[in-house]
């Protein structure tokens, strides 16, 4: 189930680059498969976007397998859906 953390600060860093690393805010934390998600928001981003990472041990990674993220998104959908009914 979806764990919600509304005013979160930006602490969590995910190293792009040997130069940049961005800053993001967790909004969201689920279990999944036995994996553990976020639902990020990238600080001074101006739009709402938000971006999925897995949490491997205690660091962000990004979802790079195609099946994997398609099973999660379908995940969150179930259950997003699943709350407004």
């Amino acid at each position: 189930m979806f764990q919600s953390f509304h005013g979160e600060k930006y602490g969590y860093p995910f190293q792009r680059s040997e130069m940049e690393t961005e800053h993001y805010r967790r909004l969201h934390q689920f279990e999944h498969e036995d994996q553990t998600y976020y639902i990020l928001h990238r600080q001074h981003d101006p739009t709402d976007d938000v971006y999925l990472f897995r949490m491997d041990q205690d660091q962000l990674t990004e979802i790079h397998d195609v099946t994997e993220w398609e099973n999660v998104a379908n995940y969150i959908d179930d259950q997003y859906f699943q709350k407004l009914l």
